[in-house]
This record gives structure tokens, sequence and C-alpha cells, in this order.
């Protein structure tokens, strides 16, 4: 993955996928964004995550929104190194492999299709690729 303007990009021959970190205007609550631009649809090369075909929050991407909600909110009562013991552990066994299977066209499909994204996340173009 490549780091530039405080986003993560990977790269693959048909999809970007950016990984983005937004921190709530109203608290000290962090999200962490995903989005999937299909490079077909578009000629970004370090697509914000707003400016994908496909945008999820983490949480949402691994049905675990509770979970990283309050890793995430420096609110919410954790010490230092449990909280990052659990953010590695979320990131690395279950958000890594969800963006690597995101990052072609036909993981893009398998996911639609399992349910791991739905059609209300999908913008125009992401649909006139997906669901041909």
């Amino acid at each position: 993955m490549e780091l530039h303007r405080r986003s993560w990009f990977l790269r693959t021959g048909k999809v970007i996928v950016t990984c983005a970190l937004q921190k709530s205007q109203y608290s000290p609550l962090y999200y962490l964004n995903v989005g999937f631009y299909l490079r077909s649809k578009g000629p970004e090369t370090h697509p914000r995550a707003h400016e994908c075909h496909i945008t999820h929050r983490a949480g949402e991407l691994i049905g675990r929104e509770r979970a990283f909600d309050e890793l995430l909110d420096l609110e919410h009562p954790l010490d230092d190194e449990t909280r990052v013991m659990q953010l590695f552990g979320l990131l690395t066994k279950e958000l890594a492999p969800r963006i690597q299977r995101g990052s072609t066209i036909a993981g893009l499909r398998a996911m639609l299709a399992d349910g791991s994204i739905t059609h209300h996340y999908l913008k125009g173009p992401a649909q006139e690729v997906l669901l041909a």
C-alpha cells in the first residue's frame, strides 16, 4: 500500500482501494473509510474515499461496526495497549482480507453476491460494471 495525502492506496489493474481516517467534528471519535475506485470509470490516481465508486466504513465492511466504533472512540475507556492490539487484530485479520478481495472486479462481484457490500453503496458507474 502507498501513503499519499494522509490516505492509504492499494492499486491493482482494475481497482484502487482507498483507506482514510476521518475525525469527527464533534468528539474524539474517528472513522476509517474504505473506498473502491473502478479504474475504468475515472481518471483519478489517488481518489479520496468520497470520490470512490463504492464507499464503506471499515466496521460496516467487516460487520463489526460497534467494535470499530469503540476502538476509534478515544473517550471509550480502554488503555492504549489494549486499543492498539484489538485494532491491529481487526485490521489484519478481518479488514485486510476484505480489502484484498475487493481489489479485483471479480472480488467485488463476489462481495456483492454474498452481501459483504450491498447495492445501495454502489454509485452509478459501479453498478454498470458490477451488475453487468
